[in-house]
C-alpha cells in the first residue's frame, strides 16, 4: 500500500527537517478544523521555514554539545485565531520576517542543563549569531523558544525568562531524543482537522501517571534512540491514531492504546542510507518488520513494526516544576 501523503510531510526544509515537524503544538491537532496545505502554506512561510532550519537549527545541532533537536511548538497557521501573540511580533505565524519554534535540547537536558542555562548555551553558539534573534527559556524546563530572522534583519534582542508553560504531550519524555508528541504527527490528520493527541496525556491538575500510548512509544524509542545517535534526527509521519481516523490494512497497528504489535512510519534525514538504517533496526529483538521505500520529501521512509519492549529510562513527566 502507498501511504496517503500531503504537502505537510512531503515538503523538505533541510537535511533533518520536514514541514510536518513544525506542526507540533497540540492546538494544531485539537483545533477541530481542517488545515489544508494548499490554502495555508505560501512562499513567505517557506522562505522563513527554510531559513530557520538551514541557518539556525541545523548549525545548532552540529554543535557537539547540542545534538538532535525535538520540536515542541512552532507554526500556527493564521486560520487558528488564538495563535501565539505578543509585543514581539508575529512569532509562531511565520510571517513579517521571523519564525519562532520551541525546541527541546535533550542531550543537554540529560547533562542536567535546564532553563536559563540552556539559553546561555544557545546564545554562545556563534555560528547562528547572524540569524538568531530572541531566545526565551522557561524556569526549570528542558524547552527553549528561539526566533529566526534572516541575516541583516533588525533584531529585537534576547528577552528574559519567566514564560509559563501549560502541561502538554510534549512534556512526556519517552526516549533519549523523543517526547510523546513526536509520535502524534500526521499530515492527513492536519488536513482533516482530526485530533491524534491522547486526551489523558496532559492536564494542569494531575500528577504524572503513565498512559497506554506511552508503552508503545517507549517500545519504539528503544530501537529509534540508537538509530538517531548513529544517523541523525528522524521525522515521524504516521504514528499513533484514533479509532475513527483510518480503516486501511495497517489501521489496527496504529491503535497504540491497545496491546502490540505497533506500527510507525518515519522519514530518514536526506542522504541517509535506508539499508544501513534497516540493518540497525533489525538488530533489536523486538523489531518484527522494517520496510524502506522512497519518500516524496527527497529521502526514504521506513515502516517499522515492533513488539512491546520495556524502556523505562526516560519515562515520565520531565519538567521538575510540573512534578
Amino acid at each position: 500500500m502507498i501511504e496517503d501523503l500531503t504537502g505537510w510531510e512531503t515538503t523538505r526544509l533541510s537535511k533533518h527537517f520536514i514541514l510536518l515537524d513544525f506542526l507540533a503544538d497540540h492546538s494544531v491537532y485539537r483545533y477541530g478544523r481542517p488545515l489544508p496545505f494548499d490554502k495555508i502554506w505560501n512562499g513567505e512561510h517557506e522562505a522563513l521555514a527554510k531559513g530557520l532550519c538551514k541557518d539556525l537549527l541545523e548549525p545548532l545541532m552540529r554543535d557537539e554539545r547540542v545534538g538532535p533537536i525535538s520540536v515542541a511548538d512552532a507554526f500556527w497557521p493564521s486560520i487558528i485565531p488564538s495563535g501565539h501573540s505578543s509585543n514581539f511580533g508575529p512569532k509562531h505565524r511565520w510571517t513579517e520576517g521571523e519564525a519562532t519554534a520551541d525546541i527541546a535540547l535533550y542531550k543537554l537536558v540529560d547533562k542536567g542543563k535546564r532553563g536559563s542555562c540552556l539559553k546561555k548555551i544557545v546564545e554562545a553558539v556563534k555560528v547562528i549569531d547572524g540569524c538568531r534573534d530572541r531566545v526565551i527559556s522557561y524556569p526549570n524546563s528542558e524547552f527553549l523558544c528561539v526566533t529566526f530572522k534572516p541575516e541583516g534583519a533588525r533584531k529585537c534582542g534576547s528577552h528574559g525568562q519567566g514564560k509559563a508553560q501549560n502541561l502538554r504531550a510534549h512534556h512526556v519524555r519517552v526516549g533519549r531524543y523523543f517526547n510523546l508528541l513526536d509520535f502524534c504527527r500526521n499530515g492527513r490528520a492536519v488536513e482533516k482537522g482530526i485530533d491524534l493527541v491522547p486526551k489523558n496525556a496532559e492536564s494542569s491538575e494531575r500528577a504524572y501517571f503513565p498512559i497506554p500510548e506511552e508503552t508503545a512509544a517507549r517500545s519504539f524509542t528503544a530501537v529509534l534512540d540508537p538509530l538517531v545517535k548513529e544517523i541523525g534526527r528522524i521525522s515521524v509521519v504516521r504514528g499513533m491514531e484514533t479509532a475513527e481516523f483510518a480503516d486501511d490494512e495497517f489501521a489496527d497497528l496504529h491503535r497504540w492504546d491497545r496491546g502490540g504489535p505497533w506500527r510507525l512510519v518515519f522519514v530518514l534525514p536526506r542522504g541517509a542510507d535506508p539499508e544501513k538504517a534497516r540493518d540497525l533496526l533489525k538488530s533489536s529483538s523486538n523489531v518484527r518488520e522494517v520496510l524502506p521505500s522512497r519518500h516524496a520529501s527527497k529521502s526514504y521512509s521506513l515502516a517499522l513494526v515492533v513488539d512491546q519492549m520495556e524502556n523505562k529510562k526516560y519515562r515520565g513527566m520531565r519538567p521538575i516544576y510540573l512534578l
